[in-house]
């Protein structure tokens, strides 16, 4: 209701101030007027707003227009920070948290890059088959095959939770607009396998 009152005095003022028997005098007041309303519009309409984009707990950790190279490293050394604490506190018979990417087989390896697309990849190799696959027929073929466990499935997660950390996300799928600082994969390696399927 007030929005229709408010657009209704708009239109007279317009009126006014552009009808030619307006004194020069009154057309001044109304345009005084319109330019205050207006201003108060867009006062509300910035006090309203909310900002739809999502950021990261370590956004601001990186500089803001820096090249995906800087956030990989960062990500980088923050998963082997995470490796070698747990390494420390893991013998000393206090009890401690559980943490999916601490607590992981040792002769894991994490590889963190970055493609000239400004994505980033995070791929996990030296899987112990025992760890981290499990044998199962998910198609009904009568043949069973190797998919990611759920203990690797967990430090893929806990991987993709660091590295959006330092990511931001504006996107729309309902119109197919895409405003991310950073695209991420997440994949593990079975054996020598040149490629890894996605675990997160």
């Amino acid at each position: 209701m007030a929005a229709t009152a408010r657009k209704s005095k708009l239109d007279l003022l317009e009126a006014l101030i552009a009808h030619p028997r307006t004194p020069e005098n009154e057309r001044q007041a109304a345009q005084a007027m319109l330019t205050r309303l207006v201003e108060k519009q867009h006062a509300e309409a910035k006090a309203n707003y909310i900002d739809p984009t999502w950021y990261g707990a370590k956004y601001d950790e990186v500089p803001r227009f820096c090249a995906t190279s800087v956030i990989t490293k960062a990500i980088r050394e923050e998963i082997k920070t995470i490796r070698k604490v747990a390494k420390k506190v893991s013998g000393d018979g206090s009890v401690k948290l559980h943490d999916p990417i601490g607590d992981a087989p040792a002769d894991l390896k994490f590889s963190v890059t970055t493609s000239h697309h400004g994505s980033i990849n995070i791929t996990i190799s030296n899987v112990p088959d025992e760890w981290g696959w499990v044998q199962e027929d998910r198609y009904g073929t009568g043949k069973a095959e190797d998919w990611p466990s759920e203990p690797l499935r967990t430090l893929g997660q806990a991987l993709k939770a660091l590295a959006n950390a330092y990511n931001h996300d504006n996107s729309d799928i309902t119109t197919d607009y895409f405003d991310q600082r950073f695209f991420l994969s997440v994949n593990a390696c079975k054996g020598d396998a040149p490629y890894g399927v996605s675990v997160a």
